[in-house]
């Protein structure tokens, strides 16, 4: 998994520089992932934060599936 981790992040950085968010990036670095790996399923997922003084109640998040 490391590996398939640091290609994707070499692959991506000539095409994506610089990211507007975080979340912007987790999406970006899923996309490539499935992209190079069609085996793998990734997907993109919301959590939700249960925090009334939060400004964004919630926040990108990658899981695994296999």
């Amino acid at each position: 998994m490391h590996q398939i981790v640091l290609d994707a992040l070499r692959s991506l950085a000539p095409k994506r520089p610089i990211f507007h968010s975080e979340a912007d990036f987790k999406i970006a670095l899923a996309i490539e992932i499935g992209l190079a790996h069609p085996g793998i399923n990734v997907r993109a997922e919301t959590v939700l934060v249960e925090d009334a003084n939060s400004c964004c109640g919630n926040r990108a998040g990658l899981m695994r599936s296999s």
